[in-house]
């Protein structure tokens, strides 16, 4: 689980939106908080990306997130849009009232850095 992710426990979401390496929620009672990875060092690109339609999540209370390893990406050398060698993914899946929804967290890295660092933090 992640430090501090009880606070958001039964809040309701107003409106949640993945951008760039930042989970963004916004609740009804109009706290702020981001869910991102903080691990990066030198010669790394971290991203998070869904597949999922977070919109449909909008109104449902807050249940859980948890964190899971996932599987290495097996990457051709000659994509273009990877910028280092090695990739590592990790899934963050966020329970609510109305289901969940998986945001996976990528660090592209020469293969010197790895590892995931996802944390909480509330917007003032």
């Amino acid at each position: 689980m992640i430090d501090g992710v009880e606070q958001l426990f039964n809040k309701v979401i107003e409106s949640v939106h993945c951008a760039g390496d930042e989970l963004e929620f916004i609740f009804t009672d109009k706290t702020k908080y981001v869910i991102s990875d903080h691990a990066q060092q030198c010669c790394e690109k971290r991203y998070m990306n869904t597949d999922d339609c977070l919109s449909n999540f909008h109104g449902a209370k807050f249940v859980n997130a948890t964190i899971e390893d996932g599987p290495r990406p097996k990457v051709p050398e000659a994509e273009q849009y990877i910028d280092y060698g090695d990739v590592d993914s990790q899934f963050l899946i966020v329970t609510t009232t109305k289901g969940q929804f998986t945001v996976v967290n990528y660090n592209e890295h020469n293969g010197y850095y790895g590892g995931f660092d996802v944390v909480l933090r509330e917007i003032k």
